[in-house]
């Protein structure tokens, strides 16, 4: 016969026990929230402040080189023109740490695509090859020197972008206060400073279509020197080229404004 002292003892057994499943549960959700949290430092020069220069070779593509010179970060090659700091930083800072990492004798490379690397990013001395994602598809294996680290999965699509992904894209990134085409008439400025391009190419490309019209632009800035564009308008699309520069901006032709055809 089970009295009630008998069934008092046996509900604080269970509820002991359920109390010492529940800690443990909470333990270790609190543990892994922490070690999400805990990063390593994987390339430590990689800061827009302290790095200098940064060179993505692709496969199949001509290597795209990125210098700071008096803290302005420009594109040098295949072609020169203005680079996103707003694109530059994540890039970096992503390489920065890592939540884990490896010694390369515990990683298998080829699994990790290593082997044959699908970019290699190098930051000043160092070197980083990227590979294939993880499982999960979030994270993607990269090594420097004898360390393999997980990385953010979208560093290869930035990366893999290019000039496009990596310059200024904005026309104007500070409005002109006046901009005039080249026998001196005057465009919409509001109509103009607000043109982002959709890809950016080195000038002039192989196989330029037919040229619809071109001209040349100059757009004034305040307190600052005049700047002088060349605009090269095809049935597909249209150039702008800034003075300085060895790449072109592309442009929709359905984005232009009106005033750029008359």
């Amino acid at each position: 016969m089970i009295t009630r002292r008998d069934r008092r003892q046996r509900f604080t057994i269970v509820t002991s026990a359920v109390f010492l499943a529940l800690a443990a549960t909470v333990s270790v959700i609190i543990w892994n929230d922490r070690s999400s949290n805990v990063t390593t430092a994987f390339v430590e020069n990689a800061d827009v402040n302290t790095a200098s220069r940064i060179l993505i070779a692709r496969p199949d593509y001509p290597d795209l080189v990125l210098e700071r010179q008096s803290g302005h970060w420009s594109i040098t090659s295949p072609c020169r023109i203005s680079a996103d700091i707003e694109r530059i930083t994540p890039l970096l800072k992503a390489l920065s740490t890592s939540p884990l990492s490896y010694s390369a004798r515990e990683v298998d490379r080829e699994a990790a695509g290593l082997l044959e690397p699908l970019a290699v990013v190098t930051i000043d001395d160092d070197v980083i090859q990227l590979g294939a994602t993880d499982l999960a598809g979030e994270r993607r294996y990269a090594q420097r020197g004898d360390t393999i680290a997980l990385v953010p999965e979208w560093v290869l699509s930035l990366a893999n972008g290019g000039a496009s992904a990596l310059a200024v894209q904005r026309l104007f990134p500070v409005t002109p206060t006046e901009l005039t085409r080249e026998e001196g008439r005057a465009l919409d400025i509001d109509a103009w400073s607000g043109l982002s391009a959709t890809q950016v190419i080195a000038w002039p490309p192989a196989d330029t279509p037919g040229t619809r019209h071109a001209y040349a632009l100059e757009a004034s800035i305040e307190n600052d020197a005049n700047t002088r564009l060349e605009l090269v308008a095809t049935d597909a699309w249209t150039a702008i080229i800034t003075a300085g520069d060895s790449c072109a901006r592309l442009f929709s032709n359905d984005d232009m404004p009106i005033d750029s055809a008359l």
